[in-house]
């Protein structure tokens, strides 16, 4: 017979009460686990009816430079070249069937001649495109965003997800990206959800 420890013990405990939790959460809304409700209407309509929005917030700290040879100061709050232009890269983690319905891009832009611009891209080991794209427009500190994305959603079983970020001198900040993204709230594991 194996000895278990204290910890153990408690792991073991806490692992049954998430079980139970699920089981009755899932039982008091009618799923059945990684299935839809099959009590109303069509499959469609109910995941829509179900959707929930999520966010996530990609600091500047995320952002690693595209080569060595950039020189840049990366505060954890903010990110600009030292002199001159160059490309960073931070990957983007999102829930599987998620769709992206909107990126903010908040920058600092302290010349009306520079720009910074934000790219979204999905690849895997054959190829990759660009899901959304946005150009700094406005001088000081500003925001923008797009809801204009080609294949929004997330195939996470596919492809992997990062944000191309070009700073064209050390006139141009990065502070933060925010997606915004909605999910089906039957299909997401209870730990994702919002409530």
């Amino acid at each position: 017979m194996i000895q278990k420890t204290w910890f153990d013990r408690l792991l073991t405990i806490a692992l049954a009460m998430v079980m139970v939790g699920a089981v009755l959460a899932a039982q008091q809304m009618n799923l059945k686990p990684g299935l839809p409700s099959a009590s109303s209407g069509s499959l469609a309509a109910e995941a829509a009816a179900q959707a929930a929005t999520g966010y996530i917030s990609i600091s500047a700290a995320a952002f690693e430079p595209h080569s060595k040879s950039v020189e840049y100061d990366n505060r954890g709050n903010s990110l600009s070249t030292l002199s001159g232009g160059g490309y960073f890269y931070a990957p983007v983690q999102l829930p599987h069937g998620a769709t992206v319905t909107n990126m903010i891009f908040v920058f600092f832009d302290d010349e009306e001649t520079e720009h910074a611009q934000v790219k979204m891209y999905c690849f895997n080991l054959t190829s990759g495109s660009l899901m959304g794209e946005i150009t700094s427009l406005n001088e000081g500190a500003s925001s923008e965003n797009t809801t204009v994305f080609t294949d929004p959603v997330i195939d996470n079983s596919e492809y992997s997800y990062y944000i191309e970020l070009f700073l064209s001198s050390e006139d141009v900040y990065l502070y933060q990206v925010f997606i915004e993204f909605t999910y089906p709230t039957n299909f997401m594991p209870l730990v994702m959800r919002d409530h």
